[in-house]
């Protein structure tokens, strides 16, 4: 299955309810918009009723993933969510910025989250609440990955 059929998966789910989904965390980033940097965090393998509905997304790092305290590459999740529309790409008006958007699925409104199997037993640092001080952590912990390298599918 392609990434755009996992995607469309994503959006025929709908957004009337909230849904309850596990994933694996895959590593913390951040993006740069017009009010500064927000920190991110990627989740892969995300489940609905035990299938996987899409490899990955990458979400805001809102409150409840910070109450989570650190999390390792490969620990499991479990949230509640809701699935939303968004235009994905650039939509500013400078012309030398090529506006190739499209539209694309994410999970908004994580509530309810709780890590279900972490990968080792060491101790997690909490995370900053600032989001400023969040990005600041990242740039500061977080080995530079590769996202583009797959990793196999993992059991949870």
């Amino acid at each position: 299955m392609t990434k755009t059929d996992k995607r469309t998966k994503l959006g025929k789910i709908g957004n009337q309810e909230r849904h309850t989904f596990t994933a694996i965390f895959g590593r913390y980033g951040y993006k740069s918009g017009y009010h500064g940097e927000s920190p991110t965090i990627l989740l892969k393998y995300i489940k609905l009723d035990g299938r996987i509905i899409t490899e990955h997304l990458w979400c805001n790092l809102t409150g409840g993933f910070k109450g989570l305290n650190e999390l390792h590459e490969g620990d499991a999740i479990q949230f509640d969510g809701r699935i939303t529309s968004y235009t994905k790409g650039y939509q500013g008006y400078r012309e030398d910025i090529e506006r190739s958007s499209k539209k694309d699925y994410k999970i908004e409104r994580p509530t309810k989250l709780s890590v279900i199997n972490k990968v080792d037993k060491t101790t997690r640092e909490v995370l900053p609440e600032k989001d400023w001080e969040v990005v600041n952590w990242i740039r500061d912990n977080m080995p530079k990955s590769n996202h583009d390298t797959p990793n196999p599918t993992p059991k949870f």
